[in-house]
């Protein structure tokens, strides 16, 4: 079978869209150690999904860059609290390679949802692939942001959907998405989202997101208002929680279960963290509404 990046007719590895170290974490750092999806909320995981993409030469320059991402910005950021980044080329590589990897396996369904616009789907995962396989990185022709998010402090003049912290600090989302001429693409892990303009290439009004060859990226001050993209993650983080409502009463009671059999592994748990500052948000919308 061919390979997606080198084109050569290999024998093809098992590649995960979400990297497997996401998967790792979030069960390392739940109150059960299982892993459950906003899309399969009735279905207890061990791990994410994969497609027969790449070659096990290729699959390897993708975990080079995995490695040096889970190392130097994703565990420092979600279990140390560092906020400020120097960074090499391998971020930019690793951002390409995540959104290259979604607009793969997103393309033929796109297709048929906007066929008018896939033509610049199709553009970008060319030029791309170009990016992932020159071990120079060409002149930038695509916008691709990295943004941190947490836990939120206070939002003037706005309702936040239920769940929100749920989303951004545990979800794992993945979409190519548009508007009637727009497109974009979107990569969450937990408490950061990738996104890369496709049409336009370079989108608007995000503030200190943009990555590039190398450089600084810092947490603190970012700000995004982009109003398609704003309005997309919101929307997403509502319909999350939509589907976790509709999770079985028998899944109910497995995950009671993993809870009460140890309690102590359960407090400690990012996810009960989690939690406690979801609680807190309601109560805090719910006394503004009363007022």
């Amino acid at each position: 079978m061919k390979c997606q990046l080198c084109l050569g007719e290999r024998d093809l590895k098992e590649s995960h869209i979400i990297p497997k170290f996401v998967g790792k974490w979030l069960k390392d750092t739940s109150a059960t150690g299982y892993i459950r999806q906003a899309k399969q909320p009735n279905l207890r995981q061990q791990d994410f999904h994969t497609e027969r993409l790449l070659c096990g030469e290729c699959e390897n320059l993708f975990s080079q860059w995995e490695n040096l991402f889970t190392k130097n910005i994703f565990l420092p950021y979600v279990n140390e609290g560092k906020r400020t980044f120097d960074y090499e080329n391998w971020l930019l590589k690793f951002a390409v390679s995540l959104i290259w990897r979604v607009g793969l396996v997103e393309l033929n369904d796109f297709r048929e949802f906007k066929p008018d616009l896939a033509n610049h789907l199709e553009y970008a995962l060319s030029v791309w692939r170009k990016l992932l396989i020159d071990p120079v990185l060409p002149q930038e022709t695509f916008g691709f942001h990295l943004l941190f998010l947490d836990i939120v402090k206070g939002v003037d003049g706005m309702d936040l959907p239920e769940g929100l912290h749920w989303y951004n600090l545990r979800a794992v989302d993945a979409s190519i998405f548009a508007n009637k001429s727009e497109v974009y693409a979107y990569a969450k892990l937990p408490s950061m989202i990738f996104f890369a303009g496709i049409f336009p290439r370079r989108p608007s009004k995000w503030k200190n997101t943009r990555l590039h060859e190398r450089g600084k990226i810092m947490a603190s001050n970012q700000e995004v208002s982009h109003s398609v993209f704003v309005e997309f993650y919101l929307n997403r983080a509502k319909q999350g929680r939509a589907l976790w409502e509709n999770m079985s009463p028998k899944q109910q009671e497995k995950i009671e279960k993993s809870i009460s059999s140890d309690p102590e592994r359960s407090i400690n748990s990012d996810s009960f963290q989690v939690y406690l500052a979801e609680q807190y948000w309601e109560k805090r919308q719910k006394r503004a509404t009363d007022e």
